[in-house]
């Protein structure tokens, strides 16, 4: 069984991941961007010096938590995508019995 398939046939699961993942996604992104940008000017600032007091160091950092922010987002945005198709699929469903 694919995880589509099992987090179809349980949706509260997946309510539960879309919850968890756009809550991460918040926390992870809430001030990247300005720390980027601090980052960015403390480097340009004080060049070589910035870099050997661990202005590399932070700028990788930085960058591995917005790579791991769109990871959470995928899964937020997978699960979303499940979740619609099964309410679409619903609604399909009691179209067709009030057709009848």
């Amino acid at each position: 069984m694919t995880i589509y398939k099992f987090l179809y046939k349980h949706p509260s699961i997946a309510f539960i991941l879309l919850m968890a993942s756009g809550l991460a996604f918040g926390a992870m992104t809430l001030n990247i961007f300005r720390l980027v940008a601090a980052n960015w000017k403390f480097i340009t600032t004080y060049g070589l010096m910035a870099l050997k007091d661990g202005g590399l160091e932070q700028a990788f950092e930085l960058m591995m938590t917005g790579m791991l922010s769109m990871i959470v987002y995928l899964i937020f945005k997978f699960c979303e995508n499940i979740l619609i198709e099964r309410m679409r699929s619903l609604s399909l469903t009691r179209k067709k019995r009030n057709a009848e």
